[in-house]
């Protein structure tokens, strides 16, 4: 009899997602830059699953850990994540590749950078630092800085410098902006990502 019951347990442990609910809480990560301070992103995976299921998989990864700030364009993103390779994509989860997604690149809002492809972010994201309501429905937004947008401001404001003639504000090398460490709260949901190959 203790036998059926945990063939059936575990049965049903395996057609329901390993007893996996999603948690009322959304996950937190915690992002600090070197010489800058500590942010704070909450996450919405139910806007888009699948890029927070990505997000969160990098961070617990370490694939964050020294990675570095890359573009600045002061009133318009922070962008990082470019210091390593990834050999996969995910699906852009926005309205132009048919994917609805509520969350609109207001101030303070994360999302995707991505090629010209729909389907080709993996690693890079960006924090807007104002509105750009001509971004929603082509990027795909998942979360927003709900602590230490004064450190993404700082960052805006820093002295930088742009790769000559480059007019989306690359930085050069000795440019770079560490990202020291980066860690997420899942509040115990083990998330998944779905990649596509190149």
């Amino acid at each position: 009899m203790k036998k059926k019951l945990l063939i059936l347990l575990l049965l049903t442990l395996l057609f329901t997602g390993c007893g996996q609910e999603m948690p009322e809480e959304n996950p937190i990560v915690t992002m600090t830059f070197q010489d800058y301070g500590e942010i704070k992103i909450e996450l919405y995976p139910n806007i888009a699953f699948n890029t927070v299921a990505n997000f969160v998989n990098l961070v617990e990864d370490g694939f964050y850990n020294k990675n570095y700030i890359n573009r600045v364009q002061k009133g318009f993103v922070v962008q990082a994540g470019a210091a390593k390779q990834l050999d996969y994509r995910i699906k852009g989860e926005f309205a132009d590749n048919g994917v609805p997604n509520s969350l609109k690149h207001t101030k303070g809002v994360v999302s995707m950078a991505r090629g010209e492809n729909m389907d080709s972010a993996n690693g890079q994201f960006f924090i807007m630092l104002g509105d750009a309501e001509y971004l929603d429905g082509k990027y795909a937004a998942f979360g927003k800085v709900i602590e230490g947008m004064d450190v993404v401001e700082k960052i805006e404001k820093a002295d930088l410098v742009t790769v000559p003639g480059d007019a989306y504000s690359f930085l050069e090398r000795e440019s770079y902006i560490t990202i020291e460490k980066a860690t997420v709260d899942t509040k115990g949901y083990k998330y998944k990502v779905e990649k596509l190959k190149y």
